[in-house]
């Protein structure tokens, strides 16, 4: 039996296995005809196993990560956590329940859930801001506190249906579906600025995510994190931020109780009684141009922009996520984008469903109005990031509560964020 050289034998291999021959007893190679022993034939086997799996894995496309998917996705609850000591506060641990990757998401975004509610036909659309860091890659996280009756209401108002079906509803193993990570309250990771976090409450949940990541990526920029709550009970993650601010050199923390309880230690659970204020940044900003993120109820928002204005901040710094429908600004503040004020109403034809309404200010945007009177539209975020809701303006003008993340498409506009400022035809 003639032999092979290494550099003939492993050009028979390749050959072989990209043939996928069943059954080997002899191989031509340079015109010439070689027996093979059973020895060799199996050796060729085996080498065809191995090398027709890189062949097949050359063939497929590697799987993007960082691409968003389109539409809803399910998500399994493989964790629940409470965050704090009233346990109201929880955070949920969510693996995609296909297993392929989850793309990435900039510190600061939100998932938007479609959450069905008991006794309810349709899903309630919520959304939740991320809480740990883009570089867990595995998992995504929401932190979501459970929403009780305001004080002081009627005894048959209800508690947040979304944030209780979260607490009573989702224990490991339940499965949630979800829109893709959005929004554009996000960290600038290019920077090397000094950051000021400022939070409220559970406003804390997206400036957690943008803290994570800096501490993740081993980030020097100085970093300020002032945190106001009611008392100990409400501290979010009270043990997580103390070793943070314990071993990080980089980040101070500053917390304000506005009602401490007797059980509440001064200069070890919080720093300073009452409200965080602009003012307690003053040494900072003096010294210092920092970048500052906000997060948390209106009034608070409103009265930090306020006072960090007038410490001579400028407003391009501050960039700002609230809690509830409005967007903060100053008392002086003239509607965003010449939105109507007065009680002015207008003729809205939705063109699909064949139903004409007068619309009113108190109505609040378009797409409350169609849910109102049970006109079928596609939401998601109702934040004007995600543009599930855009629908085709045949007929009038609109203008928006706040900017849209994109601009919708010419001849298009996002119900959940616009209102309008003529009588108007909607593709719905």
């Amino acid at each position: 039996m003639q032999l092979l050289t290494i550099a003939e034998m492993f050009g028979i291999m390749v050959v072989g296995a990209a043939t996928m021959r069943a059954t080997i007893s002899a191989l031509s190679f340079a015109g010439k005809k070689y027996q093979l022993s059973r020895q060799d034939r199996q050796y060729i086997t085996q080498f065809q196993s191995a090398a027709s799996r890189i062949y097949q894995a050359e063939d497929v496309e590697p799987e993007e990560t960082d691409v968003p998917w389109v539409g809803k996705r399910r998500f399994q609850v493989v964790r629940r956590e409470y965050e704090n000591s009233n346990r109201d506060v929880c955070s949920f641990y969510l693996k995609p329940h296909d297993g392929r990757p989850i793309p990435t998401f900039r510190p600061g975004q939100f998932l938007t859930f479609s959450v069905p509610v008991p006794g309810h036909d349709k899903p309630e659309m919520r959304c939740y801001s991320l809480s740990q860091s883009p570089t867990e890659e595995d998992f995504y996280r929401v932190t979501v506190k459970r929403i009780d009756a305001p004080e002081n209401s009627p005894a048959e108002t209800p508690p947040g249906r979304s944030s209780s079906y979260f607490h009573d509803h989702l224990q490991p193993g339940a499965l949630v579906e979800t829109y893709a990570p959005a929004g554009s309250f996000c960290l600038d990771q290019n920077s090397d600025r000094p950051i000021i976090l400022i939070a409220g409450g559970i406003g804390i949940t997206p400036l957690l995510s943008m803290l994570n990541w800096l501490v993740a990526t081993g980030s020097k920029r100085e970093v300020w994190l002032l945190y106001g709550v009611r008392n100990r009970g409400e501290h979010i993650m009270y043990d997580a931020l103390k070793r943070l601010n314990a071993h990080t050199p980089n980040i101070r923390l500053l917390v304000a109780y506005s009602q401490p309880t007797e059980w509440c230690q001064k200069n070890i659970d919080y720093h300073v009684k009452g409200h965080i204020t602009a003012e307690l940044l003053r040494p900072v900003l003096e010294v210092r141009n920092c970048e500052i993120y906000l997060c948390g109820p209106n009034a608070m928002m409103t009265s930090m922009r306020e006072g960090l204005e007038a410490l001579g901040v400028p407003r391009e710094d501050i960039r700002f996520e609230s809690f509830g429908q409005s967007t903060p600004g100053t008392k002086s503040a003239a509607p965003a984008n010449g939105l109507v004020e007065s009680a002015s109403s207008f003729r809205i034809e939705f063109s699909r469903s064949g139903k004409t309404f007068s619309w009113s200010p108190r109505d609040g945007s378009l797409l409350e109005l169609a849910i109102e009177h049970n006109i079928k539209a596609r939401c998601a975020c109702r934040q004007g990031v995600c543009g599930t809701c855009a629908v085709a303006l045949k007929e009038g003008t609109v203008a928006y509560e706040r900017q849209p993340e994109n601009e919708p498409a010419a001849g298009t506009c996002l119900p959940c964020i616009a209102q309008p400022q003529s009588d108007l035809v909607l593709d719905l």
